[in-house]
């Protein structure tokens, strides 16, 4: 046998005791370990992130991701596909500061501070998504966040508010979302007004399900 074959075998069988030593001991294959970018350009940086760019307006997650995700590009939607984006070291899973017309679909997220973080961030969408055991918030919008509308979502298992409405963040609209298990359901704080909560199921949440504070000519 010829000393490339003996090669060749010999790295081929370490690769086979590395997989089945990885999955006898539960670890996962990471995809995307570092925190991804959306450009304002439209690029993905790094370009090896497991996210399908077409036309710089419709990104699709093509695997796990185990980090953050930060957004600098208005008018794109992002799909999760199904995929997974989970903590490392907690942090914010999706950062969408200062964002307009962005689309966060279809994904599950968990284990970060905040689950999505919308700051400054107007007409944004936030829908069908599972987000699930962040330390903070699910979904915080801060800081005169207005116009976003927050849907259709499975929100369990959170350490405080689900939706954190705070800072003057108005004319938001959230409807239809699934929210229990968590500390406390929605949160409307410090002059964050004329919203509209519509259609939510909100259970056994463990200290409250809704609180408005400071806040006024809310519809519930």
């Amino acid at each position: 046998m010829s000393r490339r074959i003996i090669s060749i075998l010999a790295v081929s069988s370490t690769l086979f005791l590395a997989l089945m030593l990885g999955a006898a001991l539960n670890i996962p294959l990471v995809s995307g370990s570092s925190t991804i970018y959306i450009k304002a350009d439209g690029s993905v940086d790094p370009t090896t992130a497991p996210i399908l760019n077409v036309g710089n307006i419709y990104y699709t997650l093509t695997d796990n991701i185990y980090d953050s995700i930060v957004v600098e590009r208005n008018n794109i939607i992002l799909d999760g596909a199904g995929y997974t984006l989970q903590a490392i070291e907690n942090g914010t899973g999706i950062n969408l500061t200062g964002r307009s017309n962005v689309t966060i679909k279809n994904m599950e997220i968990r284990s970060f501070d905040y689950g999505i973080d919308l700051s400054s961030a107007c007409n944004n969408t936030v829908s069908e998504n599972n987000i699930t055991e962040n330390n903070l918030y699910a979904i915080r919008l801060f800081q005169s966040s207005n116009n976003n509308t927050v849907s259709g979502n499975n929100i369990t298992q959170n350490g405080d508010y689900s939706i954190l409405l705070y800072g003057s963040s108005s004319n938001n609209s959230i409807y239809g979302n699934y929210i229990t298990g968590n500390y406390a359901g929605i949160g409307v704080f410090e002059s964050s007004n004329n919203n509209t909560i519509s259609e939510n199921k909100i259970d056994n949440n463990s200290q409250y399900g809704l609180v408005l504070f400071k806040s006024s000519n809310n519809t519930i």
